[in-house]
């Protein structure tokens, strides 16, 4: 499996089938620096849970959710 590297714009599917935009990354914080548009924050590599599987991980990319602003 592709380890994930979180981006902010980028839309990625959880173990449950939610589609999740991230939209906000917090350099600031140790573990969880990304925020998802569910409220929830996650692990750069997409981890809810940092020590175990769960059900709210993102484990995958969805295809064409980049967008460019200018």
């Amino acid at each position: 499996m592709k380890t994930l590297k979180l981006e902010v714009g980028k839309t990625y599917r959880s173990r449950e089938g939610e589609e999740v935009k991230i939209v906000r990354k917090d350099n600031n914080k140790d573990i969880y620096s990304c925020q998802g548009d569910n409220g929830y924050w996650y692990t750069e590599s997409g981890n809810w849970w940092w020590d175990k599987e769960h059900p709210d991980d993102l484990i995958e990319e969805l295809p064409g959710t980049r967008h460019t602003f200018s």
